[in-house]
């Protein structure tokens, strides 16, 4: 979680980027449009989900391009769970 306000706003910026590119990477259509909004929420839930998930195995981010991959493949694992839900439903 973010413990200051730049950490949040480290996380809101990684995470949109991290967002596009994870949406980008796993889009099946060549000219998918991307949503800002659905980029940053699977961005920064990737990026808290990536932080505390590395945490667990005694990884940690130091500096902005360990961030960006950290959250790019937590944006991406989020983003599978959420593709899986709404093709149950």
């Amino acid at each position: 979680m973010p413990t200051s306000l730049n950490d949040l706003i480290v996380i809101i910026i990684v995470g949109l980027i991290a967002g596009i590119l994870a949406i980008a990477f796993n889009s099946r259509q060549r000219r998918h449009k991307i949503d800002m909004l659905e980029a940053l929420l699977v961005g920064v839930f990737g990026a808290i989900f990536g932080r505390w998930l590395f945490s667990l195995v005694g990884l940690a981010d130091t500096n902005i391009l360990g961030t960006l991959i950290i959250a790019f493949i937590g944006a991406n694992a989020v983003l599978y769970v959420v593709r899986r839900l709404l093709r149950r439903s």
